[in-house]
């Protein structure tokens, strides 16, 4: 190697060592236990079972929804998990969240990314906003079907400023600023859907309870 070549080397090497390294993805949950997450709301059961948190309704009507939500908050970030829930029920993943458990009943609220199988999985819903849909175009052919009933399905959230993005399974779903909140971090959270009959689950869900999965929830908060 000439001298040249050996100096080139040399250089190539201090400047990645003087790269700061990027922090890898991490896991939010164990798989065994729900060990940095607590529930502010809600009476639905949470519980680590074969490797998922898994989210079921109460007994009976509950009119609360309910979250399991990460005791960290979160800014900027990637997130990846995997959902898998029973047809026609309805939960979400709740990003950049707030919590006031002083309240009646517990209140959360900030964006949510839909889970559900009526086509809606992956747009972002204001819960406890007052808004709904952020303006979102939410009757995307292409988009519902990306959403697999019975299945595990890949969720991919991206938050970069008042820009939040999302992906099922691949499939570019929500693209929206969120210019309605002002919230810039916040905990993540895992909702089980209230139960109101005529509304949710739907009609010909059958008796219940209804269940909610997630798992592989991976967090990547690198600049």
């Amino acid at each position: 190697m000439t001298t040249l070549r050996r100096h080139a080397a040399t250089l190539a090497a201090l400047l990645l060592a003087a790269e700061p390294a990027l922090a890898a993805p991490r896991s939010l949950f164990d798989g065994t236990s729900l060990q940095g997450w607590s529930q502010p709301t809600g009476w639905a059961s949470y519980s680590a079972e074969d490797g998922a948190i898994v989210g079921r309704t109460p007994p009976g009507i509950s009119h609360v929804s309910s979250f399991l939500c990460t005791d960290e908050r979160f800014g900027d970030f990637e997130l990846t998990l995997k959902v898998k829930i029973d047809d026609n029920f309805n939960s979400g993943v709740q990003i950049r969240t707030q919590t006031a458990a002083n309240l009646p009943h517990g209140l959360v609220f900030g964006p949510q990314v839909e889970v559900a199988t009526n086509g809606t999985a992956g747009n972002i819903y204001g819960e406890g906003l007052g808004v709904t849909w952020f303006g979102q175009k939410i009757d995307d052919p292409v988009k519902a079907a990306a959403f697999r009933r019975g299945e595990w399905n890949d969720y991919r959230v991206r938050t970069e400023g008042q820009r939040i993005r999302t992906w099922v399974n691949g499939t570019p779903i929500a693209d929206m600023t969120d210019d309605v909140t002002g919230l810039t971090e916040g905990r993540i959270c895992l909702q089980v859907h209230a139960v109101i009959p005529g509304f949710m689950p739907a009609p010909e869900a059958g008796p219940g309870p209804w269940e909610v999965r997630y798992k592989d929830i991976h967090i990547d908060t690198s600049p």
